[in-house]
């Protein structure tokens, strides 16, 4: 499952995103109370949920204070904790499942600047 995060203001800036990045991601937001628990709710099921301009410089602000303090080798796990351990691309199961998702830097930058840049977004 993948999203299409698309900006309100153009549909030729956009970005794909999986589910592997994509939760750990909305974990985080989450954390920093950003979005109502709903819309997040609703972004992991492929729901049309508009994200506001304020709100999306938000999260690309924060997203860049917290890349600050890691590297490129470093990978967001769904628990908010943060790894150096490369991916094994192992499908995990049962009670290792969230051991299957993980955001990487490159993503977190990625999504850090498509926030900063866009006019607010809409995923889906």
């Amino acid at each position: 499952m993948s999203w299409i995060v698309e900006d309100l203001a153009s549909k030729d800036h956009f970005i794909k995103v999986n589910r592997w990045n994509w939760y750990p991601t909305l974990e985080l937001i989450g954390a920093w109370g950003i979005i109502d628990s709903q819309r997040l709710e609703w972004m992991t099921s492929n729901g049309d949920v508009t994200i506001t301009e304020k709100e999306a410089q938000e999260i690309g602000t924060r997203l860049n204070a917290y890349l600050s303090i890691l590297s490129e080798k470093h990978r967001l796990q769904l628990n908010l904790k943060v790894t150096e351990k490369p991916d094994d691309f192992k499908l995990y199961e049962g009670k290792d499942m969230e051991k299957n998702y993980s955001a990487t830097y490159q993503w977190l930058i990625i999504f850090k600047d498509f926030c900063l840049t866009s006019k607010g977004f809409i995923v889906g």
